[in-house]
C-alpha cells in the first residue's frame, strides 16, 4: 500500500488542529495551513489505492491511519478557522466536503455524512464534482437528493450509483458500478479544472469503498442472513457496512456461527446490527433467538430496529420488566427481545421450546459484575452452558464495548480462539479530557488510534485551560453540606463546553437532586429558547404534572434533566427532544449513560466518586464515554471527568490524585464476578440478595439437569466466580443453597432429595418457578401454611410489604427502615401504606399521592429536601409496588397449592396483573444512581 512519505507528520497536525479547535493552545504547535496541507498530502498518497487489496487494508487502523488523521485534521482546521474574526466560508466548506471524502475513502461513511451534513446546497449546486461528491458521500441518506441540478451527466450518475447499492442482482451492480465510474471521469475531464480532477481521485476511492462495503452484497457473500433481512436492512437506510460489520458478516460468515462468539468492538461500531443478523440467520427456518437487553432503553431501541428488519418475515416478542413466569410466549420461530429477569423467567418454563432455541445474545456481558443483575445473569450464562451439552444448536454470542481482558470472559463462555472478535476501529474520534478541581482543563491523547507511540495515554494534546469556578468546595464527610455549591461548580464547567464545543451536551449526574440542581443552574444562565417545538413540550409538561415546573422552566432555555423520578412520558419527551437536537444541555443519571443511543456532542461526567465515596470503575466511565459522538451525528465525542472534591475526606487522602483519575480513565482490570474477588468488598447487606440471586440459579440449574451425577458441583465450576478468579466465594455459596433445599425441617418440607444425583421435589419445581432462593420460598410457604393470609386485595398488599419488608429479593433500604424503625424521619410512614396504595389503584398522580402525606402535610421541609424525599418515594413505589410485590404475588399463586386452605383461594396471579398495569411502561428502574 502507498503510504505518505515519512516527513509528513499527520499525527502531530491531527493532535494540534484538535487543540485548536477547542479553543486550547496545542501542546505541539503547527500552524493552520502546514495543517491543511498535510492532510491534503496524505490523501493525495491514497487516491490511486483502488484495488481490491487496498480496499480490504485499509480496514485497519493502523494503514488507514493518514487519512483518518487528514479528514479530521481537515475538519478540527474547519471548526478552528470558523472562529476568527473574518472567517473565509468558502474555504471553510471546502475543508469540510474535502474532510467527507477523506472519511469515506476508508469506508467511514457515517462519518463522511456528518462532515458535509450542515454545508449549504449552494456550495454543491455550482459545481459537478462536488454535486458527485455529496451523492458519494452519503449513500445512506437523501442527502444528495437535496443537491439537485441540471448538471449534464449528475442526474445519470445519481441514478446508477443509487442502483449499484441496491439492485439485488450482482452483476448488474457491477454494470451500473460501472457506468457510474464512468460517469465520474467524463464529469471530471469535462470541468477541466486541477482540484475537480483531484477531486474525482478522492472520489473514485470512496465510490469503490461504498460498491465494497454495500450491505446488498450480503445476499450473494453471506447467504445465510436471510435475502428479507438483508432487503429490509437496506431500505432501512443502511445502505454501507462498516468495515468492522463488513468484516464479520462478509469475510468472516460470523452469521453462520457454528460455536459461541464474543465481539468487543468500540461503541458505535455496529455490534447491534451483527447480533441482528445472527439471530435472524438462526432463526429463520424454525428456531427461537433471544436478544437479552441489560436495560429497558436498549430494549426498546433492539425491538424497534429488529422491526424494521424483519417487516413481519418473523414474530418479534418483546417482554420488559420484572420476573413474570406466567407470561410466558414465544414458541417455534421467533426472536426475542428481553431483559434479563425476563429471560430466566422464560427460561424456567420453555421446556417444550428448549429444542429450538438456536442463539441467545447477551448485550452488555460485562454487567455480570453489577450486582444483583450482574449475577442473575452470570448465573443464566452458566445455565446455558450446561445445557449446551444436550443442545448442540444451542449458541450464545456476547457483546460488549468495554471489555478488558476478554480471553477470561470467552474461555468461561466457551469460545474458540477464532471466535473472539476483538476490533478497535471506530467509526468517531473519542477525545478526553480532565478538569481538575482548581479549574484546569486538559485534553489527552487517552488510547486514540492516532496516539503517538511514545506518549502515554494521559499525554496532554494541549496546554491547560482555565475554568473560572465559582465555589471552593473541599472534601467532607457529609458531602451534602457542599452540593450546591458543588453543582455551582459542575455547571461552569458545563457551559465552558457548551462554549467550546457547542451543542448537545450530556452531564453524568451521581443522584437524581444534581441533575434537577445542575439543570437549574445552568438554565439559569443561558437566553431562552425560540424554538416552537421546545416550547410547546414545556407547556405540556407543565399543564400534565404541575410539580414539574423547574422542568419546565429548564426546558425553555433548552436545558433538561432526566432521572427515573420523573413520569415515563415525561422522559420519553426528553429524550425525543435530544433526538431532534433541540437541547442545549440534558443533566442525567444512568438512565441515559448506560447505553441509550441519542445524539450527544460531548459528555461531562461530574463526579469520579460514587456514592459510597469509591471511584468509579473504569468500565462504568468507559460506557459513559460511549455516550458521545454517535457515529453519523457527530465526526468526534468529547467526555471530560470533573475531580469534583464533593466527596469523603478518605476519597482524597494519598496526594495521589492523577493516579486516581487514570484509573478511572484507563484500567484494564478484567471484569469481576459478584461471588469473585469483589465479594470480599461487600457489607453483609450486599451480600444477602446476591447470595438470594446465586441459590436461586442453582435451584433453575437443578431442575434442567435433573438425573445428572454431581450438577451442584458442576454448575458450581461453571459459574464466571470459579473461573481464573483470585477468590472465590461460590462455594460456600452453593453449599449454603444446597443445605436450604435439602432441610427436612424447613416449611412445606425439602425442595429435594440427596438421592445421587440431587433431585427436586414437587416443591421443589414450584419454588424454582417462582424466581426467588430456596431460602425465600421457604420464607413464603411458612406464611402461606399459618392461616394468617388476609383475603381482601390492598390489605393483603399491606400484610405482604410488611412481612416481607426484609426478604433477601426485595431490595429497597428505605422501605426496610420504614417498617424496621418506627420513628424514622422520613414522611411516608407505615400506617399511610394502605392509603397510598388505594390512590395508586386510582391511577393518582405520584407527586399527588406524595404532597397528600400526613408528614408532609405538616411539613416545613425547604423544596431541596422535598425534591429528594420524593426521589425516594418514587423509587420505593417503582421497585417496591411495581415490581417487587407483582413478582410476590406470582410466586405465592405456584406456592400457594402447598400453602393453607386459605391462600390456596386468593386469586395470586390476578392481583398481580391489577397492579402492574398502574406501571407506565412495564419497565424496570434503569436509574442506579446512590441518593
Amino acid at each position: 500500500m502507498r503510504m505518505v512519505p515519512e516527513n509528513v507528520n499527520f499525527l502531530a497536525s491531527a493532535a494540534s488542529s484538535a487543540a485548536k479547535a477547542r479553543q486550547a493552545t496545542p501542546s505541539v504547535f503547527t500552524s493552520d495551513g502546514l495543517d491543511v496541507a498535510v492532510a491534503l498530502k496524505c490523501i493525495g498518497s491514497y487516491q490511486l489505492e483502488g484495488t481490491q487489496d487496498g480496499m480490504d487494508l485499509l480496514d485497519d487502523e493502523e494503514n488507514a491511519s493518514p487519512l483518518i488523521a487528514a479528514a479530521r485534521t481537515l475538519l478540527s482546521s474547519a471548526e478552528h478557522l470558523s472562529l476568527s474574526e473574518f472567517p473565509d466560508q468558502v474555504s471553510i466548506d471546502a475543508l469540510r466536503l474535502h474532510a467527507g471524502i477523506a472519511h469515506a475513502m476508508y469506508g467511514n461513511f457515517p462519518s463522511a455524512r456528518a462532515a458535509v451534513s450542515d454545508l449549504p446546497e449552494t456550495y454543491f449546486c455550482h459545481s459537478p464534482m462536488r454535486c458527485l461528491a455529496a451523492v458519494v458521500i452519503s449513500p445512506t441518506s437523501d442527502l444528495a437528493v437535496r443537491y439537485k441540478d441540471p448538471i449534464d451527466g449528475v442526474e445519470n450518475f445519481r441514478w446508477n450509483w443509487y442502483h449499484a447499492l441496491r439492485n439485488v442482482d450482482r452483476d448488474q451492480r457491477q454494470l451500473h458500478f460501472s457506468e457510474a465510474l464512468r460517469l465520474l471521469g467524463v464529469i471530471a475531464l469535462n470541468a477541466g479544472d486541477s482540484s475537480d480532477m483531484s477531486l474525482a481521485l478522492s472520489v473514485d476511492v470512496s465510490m469503490k469503498q461504498a460498491f465494497r462495503l454495500a450491505t446488498i452484497n450480503m445476499l450473494q457473500l453471506a447467504p445465510e442472513i436471510p435475502t428479507w433481512f438483508v432487503i429490509n436492512t437496506v431500505a432501512s437506510g443502511i445502505v454501507t457496512l462498516l468495515p468492522p460489520q463488513y468484516d464479520l458478516l462478509i469475510q468472516r460468515r460470523i452469521g453462520r456461527l457454528g460455536s459461541n462468539g464474543l465481539l468487543t468492538l468500540p461503541t458505535s461500531t455496529g455490534k447491534t446490527l451483527i447480533a441482528e443478523a445472527c439471530m435472524a440467520a438462526a432463526s429463520a427456518v424454525d428456531g427461537i433467538s433471544v436478544y437479552v437487553a441489560p436495560y429497558v432503553a436498549i430494549g426498546e431501541q433492539v425491538r424497534t430496529s429488529l422491526a424494521n428488519k424483519t417487516r413481519g418475515e418473523i414474530p418479534i416478542i418483546s417482554m420488559f420488566g420484572g420476573f413474570k413466569f406466567e407470561s410466558i410466549q414465544g414458541g417455534g420461530r421467533a426472536i426475542l427481545v428481553m431483559t434479563p429477569e425476563r429471560f430466566d423467567a422464560w427460561l424456567r418454563g420453555a421446556e417444550d421450546s428448549l429444542e429450538s432455541l438456536r442463539l441467545v445474545v447477551f448485550d452488555e456481558v460485562h454487567i455480570i459484575e453489577n450486582g444483583v443483575r450482574g449475577a442473575r445473569v452470570e448465573g443464566m450464562i452458566s445455565r446455558l452452558r450446561l445445557l449446551q451439552r444436550r443442545l448442540p444448536n444451542l449458541r450464545i454470542l456476547g457483546l460488549s464495548a468495554v471489555l478488558a481482558e476478554a480471553e477470561r470472559i470467552s474461555a468461561w463462555m466457551g469460545v474458540d480462539v477464532d471466535n473472539l472478535h476483538r476490533i478497535s476501529w471506530r467509526p468517531t474520534a473519542r477525545r478526553l479530557a480532565v478538569c481538575r478541581a482548581n479549574g484546569t482543563m486538559q485534553w489527552v491523547y487517552g488510547n486514540d488510534a492516532l496516539r503517538p507511540a511514545m506518549q502515554s495515554p494521559d499525554s496532554p494534546i494541549s496546554h491547560n485551560v482555565n475554568v473560572d469556578l465559582p465555589n471552593n468546595v473541599v472534601p467532607h464527610r457529609n458531602p451534602v453540606v457542599y452540593e450546591e455549591r458543588a453543582s455551582q461548580n459542575v455547571a461552569s464547567v458545563g457551559l465552558n463546553l457548551l462554549l467550546r464545543l457547542k451543542s448537545p451536551g450530556l452531564i453524568v449526574c451521581r443522584t437524581r437532586t444534581d441533575t434537577r440542581m445542575l439543570a437549574k443552574s445552568m438554565s439559569l444562565q443561558l437566553a431562552p429558547t425560540g424554538d416552537a417545538e421546545v416550547i410547546s413540550m414545556a407547556n405540556s409538561i407543565r399543564e400534565r404534572y404541575s410539580w414539574l415546573e423547574t422542568l419546565a422552566n429548564c426546558l425553555l432555555h433548552e436545558v433538561a434533566y432526566h432521572n427515573a423520578s420523573l413520569p415515563f412520558d415525561v422522559r420519553r419527551d426528553v429524550e425525543a427532544l435530544t433526538r431532534n437536537r433541540k437541547l442545549r444541555i440534558v443533566c442525567s443519571t444512568t438512565t441515559l449513560a448506560e447505553g441509550a443511543d441519542l445524539p450527544f456532542r460531548w459528555t461531562l461526567v461530574s463526579h469520579w466518586l460514587g456514592g459510597d465515596g469509591l471511584a468509579m470503575k473504569s468500565m462504568t466511565f468507559r460506557n459513559i464515554a460511549g455516550r458521545s459522538g454517535r457515529a453519523g451525528a457527530f465526526t468526534e465525542g468529547d467526555t471530560v471527568l470533573f475531580e469534583n472534591t464533593g466527596g469523603p475526606p478518605e476519597a482524597f487522602a494519598g496526594g495521589f490524585m492523577k493516579e486516581k483519575l487514570n484509573s478511572v480513565m484507563f484500567s484494564s482490570s478484567a471484569i469481576q464476578s459478584t461471588a469473585g474477588d469483589a465479594y470480599v468488598n461487600l457489607t453483609d447487606e450486599e451480600r444477602i440478595p446476591i447470595q438470594a440471586a446465586f441459590s436461586s440459579q442453582l435451584l433453575a440449574a437443578l431442575k434442567e439437569n435433573q438425573g445428572e451425577d454431581n450438577i451442584v458441583a458442576t454448575f458450581g465450576r461453571t459459574t464466571y466466580a470459579n473461573f481464573n478468579q483470585t477468590n472465590t466465594f461460590i462455594g460456600p455459596l452453593i453449599d449454603s443453597a444446597l443445605a436450604a433445599l435439602l432441610d427436612p425441617n424447613k416449611p412445606g418440607g425439602p425442595f429435594a432429595v440427596m438421592n445421587s444425583p440431587v433431585r427436586l421435589t414437587e416443591l421443589g419445581e414450584a419454588a424454582n418457578r417462582s424466581g426467588f432462593s430456596p431460602e425465600s420460598a421457604h420464607e413464603m410457604l411458612a406464611y402461606l401454611s399459618d392461616g394468617a393470609v388476609k383475603p381482601t386485595g390492598n390489605a393483603l398488599i399491606e400484610q405482604l410489604l410488611v412481612v416481607f419488608a426484609q426478604l433477601a429479593e426485595q431490595q429497597n433500604y428505605q422501605w426496610r427502615k420504614i417498617v424496621g424503625q418506627p420513628n424514622h424521619r422520613y414522611p411516608l410512614k407505615l400506617a399511610d401504606m394502605p392509603e397510598v396504595l388505594d390512590k395508586l389503584g386510582q391511577k393518582k398522580d405520584l407527586r399527588a399521592i406524595f404532597e397528600e402525606l400526613p408528614a408532609r402535610l405538616r411539613s416545613a421541609a425547604v423544596e431541596n429536601t422535598v425534591d429528594k424525599q420524593f426521589d425516594k418515594f418514587v423509587s420505593l413505589v417503582d421497585g417496591l409496588i411495581f415490581n417487587f410485590v407483582p413478582w410476590l404475588l406470582r410466586a405465592m399463586s405456584v406456592l400457594a397449592p402447598f400453602g393453607s386452605v386459605a391462600s390456596q383461594s386468593v386469586a395470586w396471579a390476578q392481583l398481580a396483573r391489577d397492579l402492574e398495569p398502574i406501571s407506565a411502561g412495564d419497565e424496570l428502574n434503569d436509574d442506579a444512581s446512590n441518593e
